[in-house]
């Protein structure tokens, strides 16, 4: 069974807020295209998450635990978010525009044979993506082909 995967990312013991944005972005998508909803969170001691996580209706949540993914490096999220979406084979995954997103994502959809679509600021039918271009003056409309789509959300762009 195919699903939405939303990656999230935590600083101090708590989900970003840009995360959230993401989590709104993704249960949108998943609405649309009709999918479950499942997350993933990396790092190491997540447990704390458990409380937070379970008050958001999330089909299911998928914690990578290990001491190599205490602190961020491109290479372990990497292999980490590989594996788990060789396992999972989600239709589409939606990260957070985040620094570190925007240092690993293009690596990982490219082990994959796609592209990332980022900065999206909305979904539509379809599901259609639209980017801002020329600083915000011009907006564009994506269809993603082929599975998984990886698509990162611009921030403020959906209500947390």
């Amino acid at each position: 069974m195919s699903v939405a995967l939303v990656i999230l990312e935590e600083r101090d013991g708590a989900l970003t807020q840009l995360s959230l944005e993401t989590l709104a972005a993704g249960k949108r998508l998943a609405e649309l295209v009709q999918l479950p909803l499942h997350a993933v969170l990396l790092g190491d001691g997540l447990a704390s998450h458990n409380t937070q996580l379970a008050e958001i209706n999330i089909a299911r949540v998928h914690f990578v635990e290990h001491p190599l993914l205490k602190k961020y490096t491109a290479d372990a999220f990497t292999l980490a978010l590989e594996q788990l979406i060789r396992a999972t084979q989600p239709a589409f995954v939606v990260l957070p525009h985040s620094y570190q997103v925007r240092d690993y994502a293009p690596r990982l959809a490219a082990r994959f044979g796609q592209s990332l679509i980022s900065d999206v600021v909305a979904i539509h039918d379809g599901p259609i993506f639209v980017r801002q271009l020329f600083q915000g003056k011009l907006n564009a409309d994506y269809h993603a082909l082929g599975s998984p789509a990886f698509v990162s959300i611009q921030a403020g762009a959906f209500r947390a």
